[in-house]
């Protein structure tokens, strides 16, 4: 034992025997919770001191009396809890790093599980207290950070008796993510899926818990789209599905002609022709849901959704083809919009993605047919937001397509034929509307009778828009 390490035991040693004696008297109800804080609060700072000189050694000796606490967890008050989960995370990142045995690593998940989400059985607690549940997570974060998911098995494989526990884990994780509150819980429980994402080499495994988890991030996401969701959290969550789909359903895991040594984890075969295929329909509805968000106000949203439809397209192209029109219509339009800066960076990537491949030029065409022909539809609805909306779909279109050199006069002709129709209904049903309200208004005398010259004389209501909409059309 070198002297950092003798003199690191010397200093942890007097707070871990005074709380190991406090933890006893406890049990047998000789003391208070209170009473735990302080030694509690010793080691802490003694921690912190020695952190350079602590071994996995020096973090079993720690554990011990925090594993009493552990123990009468359903009893302690949060704040304790909450201190106890500190000083084990510290133990996780500087004295046991990357040499948990699996079998502490596996009585850790169970107990961090509980303790941010509950038990298996009982998967939704009556109340967690928060700060108990962000530093449970933010411990859970640590665990997965030291290899610990892909020490449940060997040689990157987990063994099938710990599916479960994980799967378990996995579900306490999104429950936080879709349910927890505050934010700063969500988030926390963000970052430790994407550590267990990063870190777990099985990706048989994580293809199970694949559909749970894009499944909760799409909950998440669509909500967004609706409500208030946090701008920082739907981030991540588009981040998240960025991460998995990129280990999941890339062309280069699913499409491999042979296996070879370079590329040992999966055969092409019927099985996962089959998994592929029932997997890309659930996806695109999944996709359809959350690209709303595209014209989230937020730039972070929209620079993540950005990342993610093109990495989509670039990773997954053959995977999920059935996504391709989807995600380049939100490449299109998250190309075109009101910070300058942004809409040329997005602007120049999607123009090179044209570029290298003729194909996806193809579906941008149908895709802007498609949007012309619905002109009339929607320029007559009473929706102003879809007539927002489809001026500017086809604006980002025409924009992109016209830098692609392609003949556009065929889709010129239909959008102005058809643009025309629409303004020349708009004008009609908005004039038969004047007509009708000036017939049941007002007798005849009253019509007759002489008005004083006002300037509200000389303002007219929108045919088409709003004056809100109107000042920041795109032009055609």
């Amino acid at each position: 034992m070198d002297d950092g390490r003798v003199k690191a035991f010397r200093m942890l040693k007097p707070s871990c025997v005074e709380l190991s004696q406090v933890a006893l008297r406890y049990k047998v109800n000789k003391t208070t919770a209170k009473d735990l804080l302080k030694p509690l609060e010793h080691l802490a700072d003694v921690l912190q001191t020695v952190h350079r000189s602590l071994d996995a050694k020096l973090a079993d000796y720690v554990f011990f009396p925090l594993s009493q606490l552990f123990g009468e967890s359903k009893e302690l008050p949060p704040r304790v809890l909450e201190r106890s989960l500190s000083c084990l995370r510290f133990l996780i990142l500087h004295g046991w790093r990357h040499s948990i045995s699996s079998e502490v690593g596996k009585q850790l998940l169970i107990l961090l599980a509980f303790l941010a989400g509950g038990s298996s059985t009982d998967p939704k607690p009556e109340q967690v207290d928060e700060d108990v549940a962000l530093n449970a997570f933010d411990c859970t974060t640590a665990l997965f950070k030291s290899s610990v998911a892909s020490s449940l098995g060997s040689h990157g494989t987990i063994k099938s008796e710990n599916i479960p526990l994980l799967g378990h884990a996995v579900a306490v994780i999104l429950e936080g993510i879709a349910n927890a509150s505050p934010t700063r819980v969500r988030l926390a429980a963000s970052r430790t899926l994407n550590t267990l994402i990063d870190n777990l080499d099985d990706d048989e495994a994580l293809e199970n818990f694949f559909p749970g988890i894009v499944s909760t991030l799409t909950k998440v996401l669509s909500a967004g789209a609706r409500t208030k969701t946090p701008y920082k959290l739907l981030e991540a969550c588009i981040r998240l599905l960025d991460q998995i789909f990129h280990k999941i359903v890339t062309d280069d895991r699913w499409h491999q002609p042979v296996l070879t040594s370079e590329h040992p984890k999966r055969a092409k075969s019927e099985k996962g022709r089959s998994w592929v295929e029932a997997t890309s329909g659930q996806v695109k509805q999944a996709l359809s849901s959350i690209v709303p968000l595209r014209y989230h106000d937020r730039l972070e949203v929209q620079d993540a959704l950005f990342l993610f439809c093109n990495s989509v397209l670039t990773n997954c192209r053959r995977t999920l083809a059935n996504c391709t029109a989807l995600m380049l219509e939100t490449l299109a339009i998250l190309s075109n919009t009101s910070t300058a800066a942004a809409s040329s960076q997005r602007l120049h990537q999607v123009q090179q993605l044209l570029a290298s491949d003729a194909g996806l030029l193809d579906v941008l065409k149908e895709s802007t047919y498609g949007w012309a022909q619905s002109l009339p539809r929607i320029i007559t609805s009473n929706d102003e937001t879809k007539r927002t909306k489809i001026l500017h779909q086809l604006s980002s279109a025409f924009r992109l397509l016209f830098a692609q050199n392609v003949d556009l006069k065929s889709l010129n002709d239909l959008t102005a034929s058809n643009l025309h129709s629409s303004i020349a209904l708009a004008i009609e049903a908005s004039t038969s509307r004047t007509i009708s309200a000036v017939n049941g208004s007002a007798d005849a005398g009253q019509m007759l009778q002489s008005v004083a010259p006002s300037k509200d004389l000389l303002t007219f209501a929108p045919v088409i828009f709003d004056f809100t909409s109107q000042g920041s059309m795109p032009v055609l």
